[in-house]
């Protein structure tokens, strides 16, 4: 899950025996803060375009960058093309049963690929078969995003909806499609340039123009 960025970017040289960015599963780079009081730190992007996660600035890769280093924030980047998925805060598995499964997507142009493993958590129903996966298709173009979702697994789940997060979206968005079904794209469902959208859980397709 963890792997040094010359193991993602073999090629690139930039990439040798740098020590402090590393990959957390194929679409977060971390950069950790190495020494106490640091406000700046330069961390080196391979190729793709890049996220900043906590306020979606936009970087293309294969150079190094700087970027702040605030006491509440460690240099986080997100993959362009990539959903990652977020659980509502718990002390331990199964601590309280949730609504709705948390989807960030990040605007990517071309086909990219992600993928959502779900299981209980507590157990080996694994083993049995009791898990799920979810398989993300991004194939977005200069003017319209489009998102596709395929289930396949036995586990049940108990959320319903998924909460929908589309960050970068880089055209003026007029409507939304879930499943082949239009819908106006109102103010209230942009908010900080991100397209915010509650949708159900079952949902096969995501198009956004």
């Amino acid at each position: 899950m963890l792997r040094p960025l010359a193991f993602v970017a073999q090629k690139d040289v930039n990439t040798h025996n740098r020590n402090h960015e590393f990959m957390m599963g194929d679409s977060l780079l971390i950069s950790h803060v190495h020494e106490a009081g640091l406000q700046e730190k330069e961390v080196y992007l391979p190729e793709g375009n890049w996220y900043y996660y906590f306020d979606d600035r936009h970087f293309e890769g294969k150079q190094l960058i700087n970027i702040e280093t605030p006491i509440d924030e460690m240099p986080l980047f997100v993959k362009a093309g990539a959903v990652v998925t977020h659980y509502p805060p718990m002390q331990y598995v199964g601590e309280k049963e949730f609504e709705e499964m948390i989807l960030h997507v990040y605007y990517g142009e071309g086909v990219t690929h992600s993928i959502l493993y779900e299981d209980a958590g507590d157990h080996y129903g694994y083993k049995n078969g009791q898990y799920n996966l979810v398989r993300f298709k991004q194939s977005s173009e200069k003017k319209l995003f489009r998102l596709k979702k395929k289930f396949v697994g036995r586990y049940e789940a108990s959320y319903r909806h998924h909460h929908v997060f589309i960050h970068g979206i880089p055209f003026t968005a007029k409507e939304f499609i879930i499943d082949g079904v239009s819908h106006p794209l109102k103010a209230a469902d942009v908010k900080n340039g991100v397209i915010e959208l509650l949708l159900e859980r079952k949902f096969e397709e995501i198009i956004i123009k």
